[in-house]
């Protein structure tokens, strides 16, 4: 199954998307991301501008537990769902599934209505500070994945074969 994600954050944006993506990636074989951008926040009391992404992966995982896993991750990133407030003023992380498919189709982001998540996709405000195991997200969609056969390297790549060729986790 592959599950179409979105993750923002505006509280310490750099810092939590890069770390939420090497938490996704430590429980998961690869990634497909686009590149960060900055947002406007809406609907949002706070003038904190986020930095917003899309990210494709694939998991063997039913769709209630995947969910559980996401929550826990953005509660390791320090979202208290329990706050009242919070979700009016900002998220240190928020992770949401758009979509889950049998097959690899990035036809899924271009339906997307919200302009923050659009924006993603046509955006040239590029959130470049953003690094995932050291290395600086890069300008364009591309997928990340380990080379478990070079002491563990991330690598960023831009071709689909990891992501789609990969067995999927059993996190």
């Amino acid at each position: 199954m592959f599950y179409y994600l979105s993750l923002g954050s505006n509280i310490d944006p750099q810092k939590n998307i890069g770390r939420c993506v090497e938490i996704l990636l430590d429980k998961f074989d690869a990634l497909y991301i686009y590149p960060p951008v900055y947002t406007e926040p809406e609907g949002l009391d706070t003038d904190n501008m986020f930095i917003n992404t899309l990210i494709v992966l694939k998991s063997s995982i039913h769709k209630a537990t995947f969910k559980s896993i996401l929550n826990k991750i953005e509660e390791s990133l320090g979202r208290d769902k329990k706050k009242s407030n919070q979700s009016f003023i900002g998220h240190t992380c928020d992770i949401d599934i758009i979509s889950n498919k049998v097959k690899f189709d990035l036809g899924v982001f271009h339906n997307l209505q919200e302009s923050y998540l659009r924006s993603v996709l046509y955006s040239k405000n590029l959130a470049k500070q953003v690094q995932v195991y050291n290395l600086r997200c890069i300008d364009r969609p591309s997928t990340i994945y380990f080379d478990r056969g070079s002491s563990n390297k991330a690598i960023f790549g831009n071709k689909f074969d990891k992501i789609s060729s990969s067995p999927g986790s059993n996190s």
